[in-house]
């Protein structure tokens, strides 16, 4: 389990206040009982947090949405709880497990007799987000969730639609068809539904429920991202980066890029960052690469938080810190990033930062090694040359040499040759065999 604490670092709860009660996770007053207030503030929350629901933390950020919709369900129904009746995301999650659970006996019958007087769209609208367990302990199901939802998408709201597609793009409570979503995504996206059009261009882009289509996805990602949805503004400048579905053009992305890591979306922070690492589309700037590296870093996006170790190691853009590269490196590898796991099993090689320890190099260099990345298999298969933190085997050596050549390591080819002279034939023919069946549970594991 990674150290991303998204209470904190999102929501700037602090893990003694963690878990929340609902009323803290709204930031709402306990007294508060004016329901426009409290519908507000969960929009707010609930808006802010779906920019996170198709990055790196996507799967944490749809269990947050879950607990931001119960929590509303929860205040509005008086049900006051403390921190430690809520379970938590941050504890071991068992299966579809969500965090705060929704009142048992809220039935749609109850929204009527009780009084709150939700109509069609609004309980379509808070049932599409309503986190449900497949348990008959809930009175809530996704069943009245579809149920509330096509009843007002079928009126034609806009935000129902929206949350039907949802549904059906991420298969709770039905079958997953992509299909069905890309249909209501486009009734929405056609009635300029931001949310919609961007996520109607997500499945263009990535070619779920329709052939996939670059120019397509570039058309509804600038059509929400001129309504400022941030997703889409960064999405649209991957786009132009990349030059998919538009000629490429780094100014246009840059431009794109901070429009949605101003307002904080983190992977569009780290591709700024990016940018002005390698001087495309600005002017070459290590001090503001550093910057936005940072402020997505902070946000708990590995790559971000790897470039920042890389930029503290080599002294650019700030003062040369081996102890702080060590430490971004180390939260970018906790979280299965190849490239800080070659780079800290480096540190440890060396001793730079950190007390030589060629056990722990390797450790991290295996890591990085079993999921295709060449330096790190380069470094492997010297450790077992030299008998460095493992004991020495020219036939491991000689299997980790080989896997790093088609990666561009160059080096490993004399490496791998000096490896072949302590072989006999049968060793080497042996060591060929075995480098290609790694070669093949490497590329399965990837894929």
């Amino acid at each position: 389990m990674s150290n991303f604490d998204p209470y904190h670092q999102w929501l700037k709860i602090p893990p003694d206040e963690q878990p929340p009660t609902p009323h803290r996770l709204l930031e709402v007053a306990l007294d508060e009982t004016d329901e426009e207030i409290i519908r507000e503030a969960a929009l707010q929350k609930n808006k802010f947090i779906r920019q996170f629901s198709l990055g790196e933390h996507g799967k944490i950020a749809e269990r947050l949405l879950n607990e931001i919709s119960a929590a509303l369900i929860n205040i509005i129904a008086g049900k006051v709880q403390t921190a430690l009746e809520i379970p938590s995301f941050m504890a071991p999650i068992q299966d579809e497990e969500f965090c705060l659970q929704p009142p048992t006996e809220l039935t749609d019958e109850w929204y009527y007799s009780g009084g709150i007087g939700f109509s069609e769209i609004e309980l379509g609208s808070i049932a599409a987000e309503t986190p449900i367990e497949p348990d008959d302990s809930y009175q809530i199901t996704y069943q009245f969730a579809l149920k509330w939802c096509r009843l007002a998408a079928d009126q034609g709201d806009a935000n129902a639609q929206y949350n039907l597609g949802f549904i059906y793009r991420g298969g709770q409570g039905v079958a997953q068809d992509y299909k069905e979503a890309v249909k209501w995504y486009r009734l929405a996206a056609e009635q300029g539904n931001a949310d919609a059009q961007y996520s109607l261009g997500y499945m263009y882009a990535d070619g779920q429920g329709v052939t996939q289509d670059y120019k397509e996805a570039v058309r509804w990602y600038r059509l929400a991202a001129e309504q400022g949805n941030a997703n889409a503004q960064y999405s649209l400048g991957y786009m132009y980066a990349d030059g998919q579905g538009v000629a490429q053009d780094y100014k246009e992305a840059v431009k794109w890029y901070r429009l949605a890591a101003e307002p904080g979306v983190a992977d569009a922070q780290s591709m700024l960052g990016l940018m002005y690492l390698k001087g495309q589309g600005v002017t070459q700037d290590y001090t503001e690469a550093v910057k936005w590296y940072r402020k997505a870093a902070e946000q708990g996006v590995a790559n971000a938080q790897s470039m920042l170790g890389l930029m503290y190691h080599h002294g650019e853009g700030v003062t040369q810190d081996y102890k702080e590269a060590v430490k971004w490196y180390r939260l970018a590898a906790e979280q299965g990033d190849a490239y800080a796991q070659t780079k800290l099993g480096f540190m440890y090689d060396q001793g730079d930062g950190v007390p030589q320890d060629y056990k722990e190099a390797v450790k991290w260099y295996r890591l990085a090694a079993d999921q295709g990345h060449s330096n790190a298999q380069f470094w492997l298969g010297s450790m077992y040359r030299d008998g460095k933190g493992v004991a020495q085997d020219y036939t491991e050596a000689y299997i980790w040499l080989s896997l790093a050549v088609p990666g561009g390591e160059e080096s490993a080819i004399a490496f791998r040759e000096g490896s072949s002279k302590y072989l006999s034939p049968a060793q080497l023919a042996e060591a060929q065999k075995q480098a290609e069946v790694r070669l093949k549970q490497i590329e399965a594991r990837q894929k």
